[in-house]
């Protein structure tokens, strides 16, 4: 883009040139002329901090502008009444809060699979039930159901300049639907990805292979910001140390890439988190306390 607007200016200086008058640069353009121009360019925040550094006028002019470039910040849910997006303005910060939706109703097709079916399955995730129960089902939301109307607007959305990215879950635990269709969707894959911040549940294997993988999906992320979803379980604590000590491992590795904390690590944890404690790129914060059962 910026490439074809030098063209096109080049072209006009020549022909200003030939009247006599000095060469036309992007600073002589009437500024809704300008702001267009801008709108355009913003589809690659890349190319707006290179116009920034061009001169001076420039630089204020996209500074007293950004907000009406880009959707500096995005606030979202999958259960909220009707709410005006611009649509068309790049996003550069967005954060979900996801609650926990009931798939029982009308709105929804559940299909359970059966545990042979399941090894040949891709399509299904293992969810819980109000019971507390585990069940590897199939769910299809209809159109009118809140998640496909979140999911329509995270499609229809320009992620593709996607700075920061703060999901939080707002339910039981990460099991519960629709957690992990919003955490795994694809709409969110943005390459240009800086910050991260999530709730995770080191017993969960969605969360932690997602977190795990995260420099491959996110290739340019600079500090990723977890906050762990509190096991009250002895047992459970038990194993989710042994679970995530791998996970961590794979944090320190990546720490010459990004920045990594984990939050609300119980204090359980402490002895096999030595090793990392020196780690200025691999951080955590211990609960001021120890869980009491």
């Amino acid at each position: 883009k910026l490439i074809l607007l030098d063209s096109l200016l080049q072209e006009k200086s020549l022909e200003f040139k030939t009247i006599g008058t000095r060469g036309m640069t992007m600073s002589d353009l009437p500024d809704l002329v300008l702001l267009k121009v801008l709108c355009y360019c913003s589809h690659d925040i890349g190319d707006i901090h290179r116009l920034r550094e061009t001169n001076k006028h420039l630089c204020t002019f996209i500074d007293q502008n950004w907000s009406f470039l880009f959707n500096i910040k995005l606030v979202l849910s999958n259960v909220m009444k009707s709410t005006r997006v611009a649509i068309s303005k790049p996003v550069l910060n967005l954060k979900l809060n996801v609650l926990q939706e009931n798939f029982d109703g009308k709105e929804y097709d559940v299909i359970q699979v059966d545990s042979i079916a399941a090894c040949d399955n891709d399509d299904y995730y293992i969810y819980e039930d109000d019971l507390g129960k585990r069940l590897p089902l199939i769910i299809k939301p209809r159109e009118l159901a809140n998640i496909s109307k979140f999911g329509k607007l995270l499609s229809d959305l320009n992620l593709n300049n996607l700075q920061s990215l703060d999901i939080s879950f707002q339910g039981v635990n990460c099991f519960r639907y629709p957690y992990h269709v919003v955490l795994l969707n694809n709409q969110l894959k943005s390459i240009n990805l800086k910050e991260m911040k999530l709730d995770v549940n080191f017993l969960c294997g969605y969360c932690t292979e997602f977190v795990a993988n995260i420099q491959v999906t996110f290739p340019n992320i600079q500090l990723l910001e977890i906050t762990n979803i509190v096991q009250r379980d002895p047992n459970s604590i038990d194993v989710m140390i042994c679970l995530s000590l791998s996970i961590f491992e794979k944090f320190h590795t990546d720490s010459f890439l990004r920045k990594t904390l984990v939050k609300n690590i119980p204090l359980q944890c402490l002895a096999d988190l030595e090793d990392y404690k020196d780690q200025c790129q691999f951080t955590f914060k211990i609960l001021p306390y120890k869980i009491n059962f």
